[in-house]
């Protein structure tokens, strides 16, 4: 066989073998809209027909070849890295920890032999369950004692009363809040944790039509890779997406609102209080985004200055757009004591992030930082949305690139101190009590975008 032959065979070869991968490609491949991909399917197989019955130049093999890796690559790539984004963890975990006094010569969960233990008796049962068990097995037998609240908990540390606290890891800030020096008095010797299987909530529809609501909420944590750990939910956005009229509707829902808790026979807490019993996602997703995607604008409707206490910092906000860095946009999102409205405005400010970094996230220049947002995202964010539903939304864009309006808006109320089932009846904590005129506006609104009239 000659030099020539040789190469034109192995030309076709390549040929094939490149449009193989291409057509696998396609199929694997659900980013593109299904009649771009059927158009495709039917180019490569017409040209597969043409490369049999026709003799065609090695140089257009060649350069059809090139074409083809590259094109099939892209699709491997692109479906690859959104199903690495959507991380549908279907797992919650409880982190437990002991706590003993500064002073206490336990160090290890092996002391515990002989020890009193308090538990507060809002703890989950199930979870008080495998606390014991798991103690037991380390080290024996114990003794135990029940508390109204972890607030009495703590007061029986204090005094000595007990030798050791269990505290439920996502109420460790609001113990921190409501006694400053529980560190300086306290320490951790052991930290237990249960992995729970979550259910799935989520509901199938067309996404690239039905209008639909999701849930975004943050969680107070700041351990990295913590999201699937409960803890307070202190970011509670609404967004209700109307993927056929490109319109977006974010209602803020403060974090102090005093609510019947679903979970607890309709118990009144605070709304934060709610994420200590199941809640996913986390805020610090806000700083570690922005910090890939370089800037955003960002509205402020208050000119106002903070002071970033990390690093000595005085950051000034002027009424208007602000262009912010990962620093800035994360300082903005949490800030509420310098704003007129507290925690109400803190909310409004949110969603202005969100709506700065969706803006941000469409520019054509973004998918060059794809990769550095995915591997952001996928460690900060859970979601139990279908990645069916996601595809269809993602090719409803993809056909129809038309801007997304987004509007703005939150639940108002009234300033009280009531008492809360997490922290118990014997001390009063701020909530806010949800002004049920703005409700039903907010429920109204909320009927009006999911079932549009005209």
């Amino acid at each position: 066989m000659s030099k020539n032959k040789r190469s034109s065979r192995i030309s076709r070869i390549v040929f094939f073998v490149s449009a193989t991968l291409l057509i696998a490609g396609l199929f694997y491949n659900q980013i593109l809209p299904d009649m771009i991909s059927n158009i495709i399917k039917v180019i490569l197989v017409l040209l597969i027909i043409a490369v049999i019955l026709i003799k065609v130049r090695k140089l257009i093999l060649i350069t059809l070849s090139v074409f083809m890796f590259i094109a099939s690559g892209t699709l491997f790539y692109s479906q690859y890295s959104i199903n690495r984004l959507i991380s549908q963890e279907n797992t919650e975990i409880d982190v437990i920890t002991l706590v003993v006094l500064k002073n206490s010569p336990l160090t290890s969960i092996d002391d515990l032999k002989d020890k009193k233990i308090g538990f507060a008796q809002q703890m989950d049962t199930g979870l008080v369950k495998y606390i014991k068990t798991t103690i037991t097995d380390e080290v024996g037998p114990y003794s135990t004692v029940s508390y109204e609240d972890d607030l009495i908990n703590l007061a029986k540390l204090y005094d000595k009363t007990t030798d050791v606290m269990v505290l439920d890891n996502s109420l460790r800030e609001t113990i921190i809040e409501l006694n400053p020096d529980f560190e300086l008095k306290t320490r951790i010797i052991a930290t237990i944790k249960k992995v729970t299987i979550k259910d799935d909530t989520s509901i199938p529809i067309d996404t690239s039509k039905d209008p639909f609501v999701i849930l975004i909420s943050g969680v107070d944590s700041r351990t990295a890779g913590a999201v699937m750990d409960k803890a307070r939910s202190d970011v509670n956005i609404l967004m209700i997406i109307h993927p056929k009229e490109h319109k977006i509707l974010t209602i803020s829902i403060p974090r102090d609102t005093y609510t019947p808790l679903a979970c607890r026979n309709g118990a009144m807490d605070k709304l934060t209080h709610s994420g200590i019993f199941g809640i996913d996602c986390t805020v610090e997703t806000i700083e570690d985004i922005v910090k890939v995607l370089g800037t955003i604008e960002v509205y402020s409707q208050y000119a106002f200055k903070v002071i970033y206490y990390e690093k000595n910092i005085t950051y000034s906000f002027i009424k208007g757009m602000n262009k912010m860095n990962a620093e800035k946009a994360l300082v903005f999102a949490r800030e509420r004591h310098a704003l007129p409205n507290g925690d109400f405005q803190r909310g409004i400010n949110q969603q202005e992030i969100i709506k700065g970094i969706i803006n941000k996230v469409i520019e054509p220049q973004t998918l060059l930082k794809v990769e550095s947002l995915i591997k952001v995202a996928s460690k900060s964010v859970v979601t139990n949305m279908p990645i069916e539903s996601v595809m269809n939304l993602i090719q409803e864009q993809i056909s129809n690139n038309t801007p997304w309006t987004i509007t703005t808006s939150a639940l108002v109320g009234k300033d009280d101190y009531q008492p809360t089932y997490s922290m118990g009846k014997n001390r009063l904590l701020y909530v806010l009590w949800p002004d049920q005129t703005a409700l039903t506006d907010l429920k109204l609104k909320i009927d009006a975008f999911m079932n549009p009239t005209d």
